[in-house]
């Protein structure tokens, strides 16, 4: 884990916050995925399917650039 931070410490925060938004969106459009929700259905979510994971991440992505800065920053985020 040591290595990983010296190299992620000198990243531009861009760089970390888009990898974060990408890396949601490549979960969702991973499949299959036995009980979990992917294109191929909602697994055991009765709640949630494919457009509705879409939707939530596209609702935190302006916010993965403030926890990339505050990580880098070494602070807890507020």
């Amino acid at each position: 884990m040591l290595h990983f931070n010296r190299q992620v410490k000198h990243l531009p925060p861009e760089v970390l916050w888009r990898a974060a938004s990408e890396a949601v969106i490549e979960e969702i459009v991973t499949a299959p995925k036995p009980g979990l929700v992917d294109p191929l259905g909602s697994g055991c979510h009765t709640d949630m399917d494919w457009h509705t994971f879409i939707r939530s991440a596209q609702a935190i992505e302006p916010f993965w650039e403030y926890q990339a800065m505050a990580g880098l920053s070494g602070t807890a985020p507020s």
